[in-house]
Formats: structure tokens, sequence, C-alpha cells
């Protein structure tokens, strides 16, 4: 069984244990001199309705973060839910200069930037530098889920005018979460190119035993690439949402 949940933007285990019962079982036996006392733990599933946190420590909240008016309303979940993508995204050329290029396709990279935090802080991780993905899971061990993107094509600002075919091209991210430390080679997340206007591709996957608690993937925006062809832009802003989109899968 598979639901989804879905964040747009414009954008290892932090185990949350509820009260726990330990019981001494009334079964509990003595013979001669020896004896044996049955114990038992149930756990429930952790909220995942958190805070972003600190990408490069997921087990410490950041007390500077960023709100998360970027994505779907998770309030009262326990399953995985996106608690951060980042919320804007500007491409440029050479020098900031973004030319149309007359001979070829041309290729532009990102910078990014974040919703402004109530406070003007010291923060312990800067939220400008990298493209930051958060994932929060409390289903415990057996979690897996997959991150999918996908983006609108690319629209002209003062006239109804589309560009067809550009592409958006994704670095490996590096990835951390709250237990388990790096996540590298654990969670799936090979260089991925989309084409604007095309279905969702997966960008990160976290099998079984790797999902749960919180998992932070940042991208280096100078490696994220738009790709326009050639002679397909006018002198004016273009505009895209991508939209990410979370898909669990049932424990087994």
């Amino acid at each position: 069984m598979k639901k989804t949940m879905i964040g747009s933007a414009l954008l290892s285990v932090v185990v949350l244990l509820a009260p726990m019962n330990v019981q001494a079982a009334g079964d509990g036996t003595t013979t001669g001199n020896s004896g044996e006392t049955n114990a038992q733990i149930t756990f429930e599933a952790a909220s995942t309705d958190i805070k972003p946190v600190n990408p490069n420590t997921p087990s410490e909240t950041d007390t500077t973060n960023p709100s998360t008016s970027n994505v779907t309303s998770h309030e009262n979940s326990t399953g995985p839910a996106l608690i951060y993508v980042t919320p804007q995204m500007t491409f440029h050329g050479a020098d900031n200069k973004t030319l149309i290029d007359l001979y070829q396709n041309k290729s532009y990279f990102a910078t990014v930037s974040k919703d402004q935090p109530a406070a003007k802080a010291a923060e312990p991780f800067d939220w400008n530098s990298k493209f930051v993905v958060e994932v929060a899971d409390g289903r415990g061990a057996a979690a897996k889920w997959q991150v999918k993107v996908a983006g609108d094509k690319l629209k002209g600002g003062t006239t109804p005018d589309t560009i067809e075919n550009a592409t958006m091209a994704w670095p490996q991210a590096i990835v951390k979460n709250s237990s388990q430390g790096d996540l590298d080679a654990k969670v799936s997340k090979d260089s991925l190119e989309i084409t604007l206007g095309d279905p969702a591709k997966a960008i990160l996957t976290a099998d079984q035993g790797v999902g749960a608690g919180v998992t932070a993937a940042q991208f280096d925006p100078s490696a994220i690439k738009l790709t326009i062809p050639v002679n397909s832009a006018k002198p004016e802003a273009y505009s895209t949402t991508l939209h990410w989109t979370l898909t669990d899968e049932a424990q087994s």
C-alpha cells in the first residue's frame, strides 16, 4: 500500500518515543535458588510534525530554522513527511549575466535562498549555501520512502510564452541522518536530469532500515544546471515551479 504527500517549492534516527510502559509480568516464577522476570515494552510511532533541522547534524534542531510554509501541512503525522524544501532558486550565467546564446544550447547555474527567519540570529547552518530537502519518518526501522521531483515548463512573465524541452540537471546530494550519520552510501541519490514539463523522477530513495528518523539531503546549487535550447528564449523573465513528491511504502 502506498500513500503520497506532495509539497511544492517556488521549493540515524531521532526516535521521539511516546511514554513507555515497562511491566514486570505477573507470571514471574521462582524455583529453588533461581528466578525469572518477564518484561515488555510497547513503542508508538513518533510524530513527524517537526521543524527543519541543521542538515549537517540532523540530530540537532536548528533554532533559527526557516519556516515550513513551502511544504504541505503534516500536522499529527507519524508517517514520512517533507519537513523542508528550499523555497527559491535563481539561475544565472557567468558573471551573473544571463545572455541569450545565438549559436548553441546554453546552460545556467543556480543560487538559492530561503524564506526569511523570524529573527536575524547567528545561524549554525547557512540555508542560502545549499539546496536542502529534509524528510522525517517516525515509523521506525522498517521505514522506506522515495522523493520525486518534476518541474513545470518555463513560462514568460510578460507574454504567454513557454520554453519547450528545457532541462534541469541535479548533482548527487550529500545525505545525513539523525542517528546513522553519513548516509551517502545507503540512500540512492544518483545525479539526475529532468525535462521541465515531463513526469516526475526519483531523486532520493531510502530502503528499509535506512529512512527512519530525520534525513537531510544537500545539493550544491552551483552544480544545479538549467539548459535552454538555442534561440528558444526571449529577453524577459521566465519561471517554473518544482513539485516535490514523497511516497512512502508500507512496512514489511
